[in-house]
């Protein structure tokens, strides 16, 4: 279920939305509008969908979503009362997904997390992409040439696979584009991270009014956001779709 035909593209969609959809209700209450139960509301239908596509890849996504925007962006200071706050959510999710008869709960059970990151396919793609970048390390192999370039250059033989991406956004613009390509893509990751702060709080004592630390809250949401889809792409690749590539833009650019 979703706009992707990859469950865990839409799923993390979905994660990410729930945090701006999270934000938003309670920009929403504090504003005193009634449409925070709405939005309140957004969240639950939207982790509903995570859980129809039993995609775990976005429920660990949703966990993280919401525990970063509970701890930087939606309640004021107080170390011990944020850690109560996220850990009361976290084992509330945990508990409903457990318990459902959804398929995401028994895959959990019949295969942990950790396994199924680290199973032999994504490992091998690792290690023979990493091997073959080292080759080009500054130039890379050129643009859209990995399903046909790779085959050749790697080193060792995996059976019954055929491999048109190395499960990985940022190992598969190692590979085609080289270091001259990713290096300019760490630092726009680095120069969003600082614009959209600050994300702790500030030892200035001066006051700020309610509408910038609104429009703060807001825009780290939308941070938080960008973040998620930034994280799925290590593991995944996401930001190689169009379409997911374009919410992903216009997300950042509201945090900016």
């Amino acid at each position: 279920f979703g706009p992707f035909a990859n469950q865990n593209h839409s799923s993390s969609l979905f994660a990410w939305a729930s945090v701006l959809c999270a934000a938003a209700a309670v920009d929403a209450f504090k504003r005193g509008s009634r449409l925070w139960v709405l939005l309140g509301a957004g969240v639950l239908l939207l982790l509903g969908c995570i859980l129809l596509n039993s995609s775990r890849a976005g429920l660990l996504l949703f966990f993280l979503g919401m525990t970063l925007w509970l701890a930087t962006a939606a309640m004021k200071r107080g170390f011990f009362r944020k850690l109560i706050v996220i850990s009361a959510m976290v084992l509330a999710i945990i508990s409903v997904v457990m318990v459902s008869a959804g398929r995401v709960g028994e895959r959990l059970k019949e295969r942990p997390v950790s396994e199924a990151v680290g199973q032999d396919l994504r490992l091998w793609l690792a290690r023979e992409t990493l091997n073959a970048s080292t080759q080009a390390p500054w130039t890379g192999r050129g643009l859209g040439t990995f399903d046909h370039v790779f085959p050749q250059v790697r080193v060792d033989y995996y059976p019954d696979a055929r491999t048109t991406h190395p499960d990985s956004d940022v190992l598969w613009v190692l590979f085609e584009g080289g270091l001259l390509f990713l290096l300019p893509c760490l630092v726009l990751v680095g120069w969003l991270f600082r614009t959209t702060g600050p994300w702790f709080a500030s030892s200035s004592k001066k006051k700020r009014s309610r509408d910038s630390r609104a429009a703060r809250r807001v825009r780290r949401a939308f941070g938080i956001a960008s973040a998620l889809a930034l994280a799925h792409s290590i593991f995944d690749v996401p930001l190689h779709g169009l379409g997911y590539f374009v919410l992903f833009a216009v997300v950042t650019a509201q945090a900016v």
